[in-house]
């Protein structure tokens, strides 16, 4: 049964805002650095800003040319709502602090007579957000290239019926993994490309997540016709002309310093591109992304890799290497030690007395009664002057020695009556500390 679409869980959408920059640095991942104009306005959530803090870059044409001395607001809200003003520092930054997590902003300038502001985005309620403002570009802000159509919307629908055919998966369709704490999060960026003038039926695009995939969903700006039902997410037709936009994402556990799994593609992919956070050595291989490099995105480096087209049925495979991860063997290694324990104590609480014949017990109960007598006439000795110091501490001393042993010998044997110093029957155990300190 197909369930409903859910909103975008707290980990996945404090990532979401970072795919269209990342998308931007794949495509330019051939030359030097990305079009300042498609990065404007992009919201990037970052964990180097403290709790609240959204920096905003004004550049003028280029990240080479800041803009000083430019008074940015932050737009809290809709028309009505609180406004927020700081001015760009020699960097061309403009930092607001203390925005509570959770607020809708979006970060506004007007240079040059063009205005120019970012998406609206939330902040994030652990780390902050960095956002370029670029003056001097079309329309002044983060706009959609010809023919696509904005993230978030449906393309228009055409009044034409619809008629069989297929769709592709467009130029702009990309794959994104970023590391969490011994686990991937997995992006699935896709476009749905109708090149027709006419809306296309097809049989539903069944995207089916890799084995051991976790928490797939469908993310926030996704077409309603996308929905995720267990591991897979389905998208129903028809596709109206253009592009449909579908985000998708899950988490993949790893116990070890490899990975490796495939994409299973239900329609043609145009062009493979394929980014992937970098983690100290980490490597990446695919025989469909052969071409690939390095990339710093703000603090992080990202492999960004780029490949030719893969037909329909086929599956995009990759494989990283040098993962970081923590061994389990010392876990494992405890936690046998603390079965055997367990087991060992079971066994012991489980097992009778050992060596507890009648006759045994005779015997230690009489070389006990033996050793309290000597420990008796020793003191008496002691303390009527007829033995020195030195001996009696010296006889004294192997006596107790001697009994303690006997002590342990009858505990053994599961022996629990004994008598004190005096010879009488005692209330409760003598422990040999008693006997010590008897005079």
């Amino acid at each position: 049964m197909r369930r409903p679409r859910y909103a975008c869980p707290a980990w996945i959408r404090q990532s979401a805002t970072t795919l269209a920059l990342l998308a931007v640095s794949i495509a330019a991942a051939s030359a030097q650095m990305p079009d300042a104009g498609q990065m404007s306005g992009v919201p990037l959530p970052t964990t180097d800003l403290p709790d609240g803090v959204v920096s905003v870059r004004v550049v003028r044409g280029s990240l080479a040319n800041n803009v000083v001395n430019q008074v940015v607001e932050l737009h809290a809200g809709h028309a009505g709502g609180q406004t927020l003003r700081a001015t760009t520092d020699e960097t061309g930054r403009a930092t607001f602090t203390g925005v509570a997590p959770g607020t809708e902003v979006h970060a506004y300038a007007m240079v040059d007579g063009q205005a120019i502001q970012s998406r609206d985005f939330l902040v994030p309620p652990s780390g902050g957000i960095r956002v370029v403002l670029v003056a001097g570009t079309a329309g002044g802000g983060a706009l959609s290239a010809p023919g696509e159509t904005p993230a978030g919307q449906a393309p228009p629908v055409s009044a034409a019926p619809a008629q069989p055919g297929t769709v592709s998966l467009g130029g702009q369709t990309r794959f994104i993994v970023e590391m969490g704490d011994e686990e991937l999060e997995v992006y699935y960026l896709v476009d749905i490309v109708n090149g027709t003038p006419a809306p296309v039926e097809t049989a539903p695009l069944v995207f089916e997540m890799p084995a051991g995939a976790q928490a797939t969903t469908v993310l926030e700006n996704s077409s309603p016709q996308a929905v995720a039902d267990g591991p897979r997410v389905a998208v129903s037709g028809p596709f109206q002309p253009g592009v449909t936009t579908v985000q998708m994402a899950f988490r993949y556990p790893y116990n070890g310093p490899r990975v490796a799994f495939g994409l299973a593609l239900p329609a043609s992919l145009t062009q493979t591109s394929i980014a992937v956070k970098k983690v100290g050595a980490m490597e990446f291989h695919s025989a469909q992304a052969p071409n690939h490099r390095d990339v710093p995105l703000e603090n992080d480096v990202y492999i960004m890799a780029n490949g030719p087209g893969v037909a329909a049925g086929q599956t995009l495979n990759f494989e990283l290497v040098n993962l970081p991860y923590h061994s389990r063997v010392p876990r494992y290694t405890a936690l046998v030690l603390a079965v055997l324990i367990f087991g060992a104590g079971a066994w012991i609480a489980m097992s009778g007395p050992v060596g507890a014949d009648p006759a045994s017990i005779k015997r230690l109960e009489s070389r006990r009664e033996q050793l309290l007598g000597e420990i008796v006439r020793l003191d008496d000795q002691h303390a009527a002057g007829r033995l020195d110091a030195a001996r009696y501490q010296a006889r004294r001393r192997d006596a107790v020695a001697q009994l303690e042993a006997v002590y342990t010998e009858l505990d053994a044997a599961g022996e629990a009556v004994l008598v004190d110093p005096a010879g009488g029957p005692a209330a409760e155990p003598v422990a040999p500390a008693r006997v010590r300190t008897a005079h």
